[in-house]
């Protein structure tokens, strides 16, 4: 059931994430190929945590992009609650964060 729900919540939240990046066709096309993933339908039947460890990958890089645009305390609390929720669900969430620093790094770099 949370596997189903995370997978669902997974496409809105794929559309914001590459809306960030591109433009809205290209951001529906992207959620369209989620939707219709048999690797992606498979795991939201299943009840490991693999699509959950995707829905918090996908809300804690939103929670950084909206930090990074403008920073506010309660934009880094959803930073924070969503990475430790991420790396309490599956350690692989390790490498969503380490991603997002290093793209920190570059921007700053």
């Amino acid at each position: 059931m949370i596997s189903a729900i995370c997978g669902t919540l997974s496409i809105p939240l794929l559309f914001l994430l590459a809306r960030r990046f591109t433009d809205s066709g290209t951001s529906l096309c992207a959620a369209l190929l989620l939707a219709i993933s048999q690797i992606a339908v498979y795991f939201s039947q299943e009840a490991r945590p693999y699509v959950q460890t995707q829905f918090l990958s996908l809300l804690t890089a939103l929670a950084w992009f909206s930090f990074l645009r403008k920073p506010t305390f309660w934009r880094s609390v959803a930073i924070a609650a969503a990475s430790c929720a991420l790396l309490y669900t599956h350690y692989y969430g390790s490498g969503t964060l380490l991603a997002l620093g290093v793209y920190w790094l570059e921007l700053i770099g």
